[in-house]
């Protein structure tokens, strides 16, 4: 090998300086590259794993038989059968729900009736807003003789029931008493006062205003020649 001069570079230093300079060249126009291979690799990856574990639980988890439940009837069936059936209800369900709509809505103090806002949906608004306008119209009176009254309703006989097919409606004879009370008059006592009437009732679908299957649509009084007392 011939010598070289001294203070000037091999040959060969060129060569490996310049083959350096070109890897690393290329290395930075591929990096971008590189990593996004690198990137999906790991994404893919993933993806195997999370199939992996998905199978892993599925094959773990005890496998139960699915359980059909039964919910019968819905509401619009119940009420559409009932009433197909020439509207015959229940004895019991009937007295539950007269003893639930009338007595609030005859009751009353020097107060107010307090309770006829919960029946508004059992009855029709007619109703309830013909014994508000008695009750404004007396309302002088009841307070100036600190008047309470009170509604007691008797039990229904059955044979005071009538069905009507064609127009889906029950006619129903109530007996019962006002009670009426003087809290500036303690002297004359309890004052009883009888009542009859014959109340229309038509079906109705359960709902949040009306949980029964009953909807009253007119109170007729009628006179039933009982003294007050």
């Amino acid at each position: 090998m011939p010598p070289t001069t001294p203070g000037r570079p091999r040959p060969s230093s060129f060569r490996n300086g310049f083959k350096s300079q070109v890897i690393g060249e290329e290395r930075r126009r591929t990096a971008w590259a590189r990593r996004t291979a690198g990137w999906m690799l790991l994404s893919t990856a993933l993806i195997w794993c999370a199939v992996c574990i998905s199978w892993i639980f599925y094959f773990l988890t005890p496998k139960v038989a699915p359980v059909a439940f039964d919910g019968g009837k819905t509401l619009r069936e119940a009420t559409q059968a009932w009433v197909g059936q020439g509207i015959k209800p229940d004895y019991d369900q009937l007295n539950l729900f007269l003893n639930a709509v009338l007595p609030p809505l005859y009751q009353f103090t020097p107060a107010g009736a307090a309770f006829r806002p919960f029946i508004k949906g059992m009855l029709s608004p007619a109703i309830i807003n013909a014994a508000d306008t008695v009750f404004s119209r007396n309302l002088e009176a009841v307070r100036k003789k600190g008047i309470c009254q009170a509604f007691r309703l008797s039990a229904v006989d059955p044979n005071d029931l009538v069905f009507d097919a064609d127009s889906r409606r029950v006619s129903v004879l109530v007996r019962g008493d006002f009670e009426l009370s003087f809290q500036q008059e303690p002297a004359r006592g309890l004052v009883r006062i009888p009542y009859a009437a014959r109340v229309i009732i038509t079906p109705n679908t359960p709902s949040a205003a009306n949980p029964f299957s009953f909807y009253i649509e007119e109170i007729n009084r009628v006179d039933d020649g009982a003294p007050a007392r």
